[in-house]
């Protein structure tokens, strides 16, 4: 039940994902937690642009994780900047805000997204796009995710497009780490609440959502 809801909302947003490789949970940081869990260990590096998502610094700084800002222009980050930061072995992912959930409510396009999305899985970088505001913008480019979705972990939540008090988000998994994912979910939140799930799936199937 939940699951396929899940999958309807991330198609909302542009990604076609089967329910099996979507975690549900209690909002976008724990879906973020998870994902820099799975993706990266104490030590590595995580490429990102140079301002970012301000929750990343504290939870890269939990989980000893070191940042690395890359070289941006007019259109982002750039995917010639990402390939020579991968080349020394140390960066393990990046993290990208692709669709105006960032400080500069930058939205990339097409182009600079399946570029990103070739640089990195080229240079065996696992991608963690944080798409917190989900559907609300009109019109905008496919998730980086799409172009490698066996590399990608992607996640949205409700509260910033619907309810701050709406904790709940979604995190798609590349299918290779999905297990990893879902025991490091378990080890740190259990589940997703129950009931903020059934709200959700209310207000969704109802139409009040939208």
């Amino acid at each position: 039940l939940y699951g396929g809801m899940a999958a309807g909302w991330l198609a909302r947003c542009g990604l076609v994902m089967p329910a099996q490789r979507i975690l549900i949970t209690n909002g976008s940081t724990p879906a973020m937690l998870v994902a820099l869990m799975t993706a990266a260990g104490p030590g590595d590096e995580i490429a990102t642009e140079s301002s970012t998502c301000h929750t990343l610094k504290p939870l890269a700084h939990q989980l000893h994780l070191r940042l690395r800002g890359i070289a941006e222009d007019d259109r982002g980050m750039r995917p010639d900047a990402l390939r020579a930061a991968a080349r020394g072995g140390r960066v393990k992912a990046v993290f990208l805000l692709p669709s105006g959930a960032g400080p500069f409510a930058r939205i990339l396009d097409r182009d600079r997204r399946e570029e990103l999305a070739r640089a990195a899985t080229e240079s065996g970088l696992v991608i963690i796009e944080n798409d917190a505001l989900g559907p609300v913008a009109p019109r905008r480019p496919p998730p980086v995710a799409s172009f490698a979705p066996e590399s990608s972990f992607y996640f949205t939540g409700l509260s910033k497009c619907l309810s701050p008090g709406l904790r709940l988000g979604f995190l798609a998994m590349p299918e290779s780490l999905a297990e990893a994912a879902l025991n490091r979910h378990l080890s740190v939140a259990w589940m997703a609440t129950p009931l903020m799930a059934e709200i959700a799936h209310d207000w969704i199937d109802s139409g009040t959502a939208d």
